[in-house]
């Protein structure tokens, strides 16, 4: 029970249905998202890294999230997003916490990261760079690693509002049971419906992602990263 398997389901039935987009601009289709994340699966792998390491996700919402998100999956890690907002120090110490063995940021999060991070801390893979194409480069996993329905797959950190970040754990289990009781408890999604992520990836945004994976649904990401109110009316 992998949530990679719902991208490896949907890419197989409706490879050419637009996947990613950026602002009004479509990136990639389903295959094209598939084999992304498949690859960097293996690229992964390749690294050493496998089932029950954690990998962090700190940077600005981007179609690339997701394509981190599910590369994470396919490999049987764990992914661990880090809000983008955050103070570097902040994310830091989410990233020690959580026992990170690597870190996928962008240049505006990654550069200010690097400075305060140690050299005992885990490599910060600037996902805009030549190293995190060469991660990329290999031919996709066939499939997902394989896992329970118990194993970890999302450390979620809360606010931290009273003290400092919980890592909430989030197993495979959980998320699809989270994911199937959408359908019920609130709408279905068809292919022709569009996710807009104008609020933070790392957080809840970033979580209704799978129902819409699921059905080949679009994932609109704004060009700013962000909500920047005309920005989100001209989408429309």
């Amino acid at each position: 029970m992998n949530p990679a398997q719902w991208l490896d389901r949907t890419a197989l039935i409706h490879p050419t249905r637009p996947a990613l987009l950026s602002g009004s601009r479509v990136v990639a289709d389903y295959a094209t998202f598939r084999a992304r994340a498949a690859a960097l699966g293996r690229g992964l792998r390749a690294r050493g890294i496998s089932k029950g390491d954690r990998v962090v996700i700190f940077m600005a919402n981007c179609p690339q999230y997701l394509e981190c998100l599910y590369g994470i999956w396919f490999a049987g890690a764990v992914a661990v997003p880090v809000n983008g907002k955050l103070h570097e120090k902040e994310a830091l110490w989410i990233i020690r916490n959580a026992q990170a063995s690597l870190v996928f940021s962008d240049a505006p999060h990654g550069t200010p990261l690097g400075a305060v991070a140690g050299t005992a801390d885990p490599e910060i893979m600037d996902v805009g760079t030549s190293g995190f194409a060469a991660l990329c480069a290999g031919d996709p996993l066939d499939t997902p690693v394989a896992l329970e329905s118990d194993d970890l797959v999302w450390l979620f950190y809360t606010s931290g509002t009273t003290g400092r970040p919980k890592g909430v754990m989030l197993t495979a289990g959980n998320l699809s049971a989270m994911a199937h009781s959408y359908f019920a408890d609130i709408e279905r999604v068809t292919e022709d419906d569009a996710i807009l992520y104008a609020a933070p990836m790392s957080h809840g945004a970033g979580i209704y992602n799978f129902m819409f994976v699921m059905n080949a649904a679009r994932h609109v990401i704004p060009e700013s990263g962000g909500f920047e109110p005309e920005e989100i009316f001209h989408l429309g």
